[in-house]
Parts: C-alpha cells; structure tokens; sequence
C-alpha cells in the first residue's frame, strides 16, 4: 500500500474539554476470554423456522430494532413485511403494494421508533410496536414508478429530521430517476415533497449516503447509481444553503452496477474511504489529499465472479483485533426462465483486514453460509458480550443470524450517537474514524452505532463527533474500553 500519503496532524490534537452529552457505560468483564472469535448459526432467536419464500424477496431489507428492553427484527418477507423477535412473538403489516425496503428510525425526536416502509409508494408507522402506533401515507406512485432509497437529514439545520428520496421507474426508463425532499414541520409531520435537482442529475439511484462531504459542517448526500456505465456514475449533491447541488466526487464519480457505499478510514491513514458493492465486483476508493482512487485489486480483495452481485455490507471489526473488516451478502439475482424462478448461491463474505492493510475473506472460517441468495448485512452486538454479531436477509428465506460464541481477549469500543456524523476514537497514538449512520450499506437499518476493535490497547485517550451542523463533541479520557457509550445532545 502507497504509505506516502501525509498524516493529517490536527486530528491528532487532544480536546481541551469534555462536551456535555456523554453517557458512559458499564465496563463489560470478559470471563475465559477467546483467543481468536468464533461464531454460531443461531436463526432460529427470531424465529425462522421456514426455510423457503413461496416468492422470491428480492432486496432482503432488514432492519434490527430495540423495543421495551427486547431485539425485534423486520424483514420484507415474500408477502407483507413482518417482524419477530427471540421470545417469539411475530407482527405483521398489511402493505398498500409490493414492498421494496424498510427502516426502522427515530423521524421526529420523541424516542418512539418509528417504521418506514416503501416500494411503490411511502408509509410510515409512527411509533411503532407501541400501543399509540399509527400509520401515514406519505406517497403513492402508480405501477413502475417507485422509491429507490431515502433516509434522513437535516437539510436546513432546523434541528429537526427531513427526509430525502430517490426515486425511479421500472423497464427501459429505470435510469430517468428524480429526488425528493419531505420537510419535517413544526408538529413533527411532513409536508408536501418537492424536487430538490434537475432530473438530469439522476441515473439508475439505487442507494443514498448523508455525510459532510467538504467538512464545512452541513450534510451532503453522496448517490450510489446502479447500470453506472449506461447511465451516468455515482455523484456527490452538495448542500448549498439548504438546497442540494451538483457537487464535486474528487473522483468517487465511479460508473459501476452500483448497490452500496460504506464510509470508514479502512485502511487508517486519517483520510476517510469508500467501500462500494456492485454487480460482478467492489470498489475500495482510497481517500487522500487529492481525491479517491480505487485500490481495490492493490489492496487485494476477493474476486467476484461475473454472475456474482454484491449486496449489502457493513465496515465493522468482527474480531477486536483493531483493523476494520467488512461483512458483505453475496449472491445472483432472482431469474425466471420456464421452470419458474431461481437464484445463484454464493457465499456470505467475512473480509478481514489484514495488519499491512490488505483484506482476507474468511467466511468459511468462521462458518458463514456458502450456497446463500444473501442479500442485506447488519452488525450490531446483539448478545453484549463485546463482540458484533452478525444478521444477513436471504432472498429465499428468512434471515441468518450469526452469535459470537464467547468474548474476546482484543479491547474494544461501542459509540451511539447522531445519524450522519463522523467518528473517531483516539488511543495509543491510533486513530480510527467511521461513518456513524442508523442505515449501513444496502437496504438495512439499526441503531446508530459504530464498534471499534481496539487490540490490546487498554485505555482511550479521546472520542470525538463531527455532527451535522452542530459540530464537534468531544469526551476527554483516559476512557476505559470495553463500554457502550452513547452521545445525546443536551
């Protein structure tokens, strides 16, 4: 790897204070701890005991969500969206259509979560799961025209969550795509969308990122094109006073079957990267002083094959070892020929960053599925013993989770706090940054939460956000590892 690009000094300079916000947690004690992590096949904690779709779920969106103290996790399904959890019990939803994705997210502040679900049109569960839940239709579209992606942000930093949608058409006119913005009023609704750029910008949208872009404090959306090469790459829409414009890429303008972009310092040169999944491929977009450049074959990740689509994936460190490494869903795309349809199997890919930063994949290793129609991946620690697990959809069945099996010797570091902003955790003279998002690679949402590996470093001298529009929060150490701590602006 080229080791000549410059360390950016100021990110190394402490805090000169600790911000109010900060919510410690409860130092996490590894009894019989593991030398290296193993993992065990346990989808039957939400219940899947039907192994075959009657019809094919072709994006696999899952979304993982804390309820009254209990895991619950939604998926598409084959006919209406649903959701159980490791007690049991199982919700349903009745759709208006066919639905494509959904997410679970916090839309008005209240602490209630809230579900939105969308395809052909837009519906939102406010407060969902609870007793006060109820349901508004935000759009609806006719047959062929629908929703690629939308998430939140704070376009004109009122402090409050709008969302933006890209949107598209089915067939030949799949790349005539157009964006919307739904603003949040004052009583926590949205008002009427309006288009916030040209329909010329669009491609074939297929997945959206909210980050600072130019690090001038504002969110900017980067766009993640799908048939790239027939209808224009992925671009960057910059905010403009509350308004998103064509923005310069610094060449992540990349022309690829695009399905999604993760956003971390992977390779921890204090210059933040991309990862993007992508049919019969993946891009490793190194940032540096002078834009992006893609080193995805110098860095040594797995080939796909021609037929092979990557999914959705996730920038985690599955073993605390203090190296990024990427979870990625595998598989073909849903056919139909005369015997009715079908999906390729491929595997389910554990890339693991090696220590002169070039990437492994061990999913065999640890036990993954290998003949699997995966689609959409979510890391989060669901059993609290430090180490991430893992929750990848399946086209054809409901979704495989994956338990750690035991703690780690390797310290480590869990951050929450506000979608959108920027991570990074100093110790040792080491510094890890990643993107902090409540919606991580393709069709997936969680809370937002990042985990950082830290080795067998044993102290954080500091943590810092960059948020949105309010800047930066720091916590000044020494900060003992193994805690969950979470960041709520007062």
């Amino acid at each position: 790897m080229d080791s000549s690009t410059p360390v950016v000094e100021s990110l190394r300079t402490p805090p000169e204070k600790t911000d109010d916000g900060w919510i410690l947690g409860t130092p996490y004690h590894c009894d019989n701890p593991l030398s290296t992590t193993t993992y065990i096949d346990a989808s039957t904690t939400f219940g899947n005991v039907e192994n075959n779709y009657p019809v094919y779920n072709i994006e696999g969106s899952i979304a993982l969500q804390n309820y009254d103290d209990t895991w619950w996790l939604w998926q598409v399904g084959s006919t209406n969206p649903f959701a159980t959890n490791s007690d049991g019990d199982k919700v349903t939803l009745d759709s208006v259509s066919v639905t494509v994705r959904l997410y679970i997210l916090d839309l008005n502040q209240d602490g209630e979560d809230d579900l939105l679900v969308f395809g052909e049109f837009i519906e939102l569960y406010w407060s969902v799961l609870r007793p006060n839940e109820h349901k508004e239709i935000l759009l609806n579209l006719e047959p062929s025209r629908g929703v690629r992606d939308i998430g939140t942000i704070d376009i004109d930093g009122d402090g409050d969550q709008d969302l933006w949608a890209l949107l598209g058409t089915g067939g030949v006119d799949y790349h005539q795509g157009w964006g919307l913005i739904f603003e949040q009023e004052s009583d926590g609704t949205y008002g009427e969308p309006y288009e916030y750029i040209e329909r010329d910008y669009f491609g074939a949208a297929f997945d959206g990122v909210v980050m600072d872009w130019e690090g001038d404090g504002d969110p900017d959306l980067y766009v993640c094109n799908d048939f790239g090469y027939y209808w224009g790459g992925n671009h960057v829409l910059i905010n403009e006073n509350g308004r998103l414009t064509d923005g310069d890429s610094n060449g992540a303008d990349i022309a690829t079957a695009c399905m999604g972009i993760s956003v971390a310092d992977l390779d921890m040169d204090d210059h933040l990267d991309l990862y993007g999944t992508a049919t019969a491929g993946q891009n490793f977009l190194k940032g540096g002083p002078d834009g992006f450049v893609d080193y995805t074959s110098a860095a040594e990740f797995p080939e796909a094959t021609i037929d092979q689509m990557l999914w959705g994936a996730q920038i985690t460190d599955y073993n605390n070892d203090g190296l990024f490494d990427i979870i990625v869903a595998t598989s073909g795309f849903t056919k139909v020929d005369q015997n009715g349809p079908s999906v390729d199997s491929y595997p389910i890919w554990a890339i693991e960053q090696q220590p002169d930063h070039t990437f492994e994949e061990v999913g065999v290793q640890l036990g993954l599925e290998q003949n699997s129609a995966s689609r959409a991946v979510l890391t989060h620690d669901i059993n609290n013993d430090g180490v991430v697990d893992f929750i990848v959809s399946d086209a054809t069945r409901e979704a495989y989770v994956y338990l750690s099996d035991g703690c780690t010797e390797n310290n480590w570091i869990e951050i929450s706090g506000p979608d959108n902003s920027i991570v990074k955790v100093v110790a040792n003279n080491t510094q890890w940054t990643i993107h902090l998002t409540k919606t991580p690679g393709m069709a997936a949402s969680m809370p937002a939460t990042v985990h950082i590996g830290l080795g067998d470093i044993d102290m954080v001298d500091w943590i810092e956000l960059e948020i949105p529009w309010l800047g930066t929060r720091s916590l000044l150490g020494p900060i003992e590892p193994r805690q969950q701590i979470s960041f709520v602006e007062p």
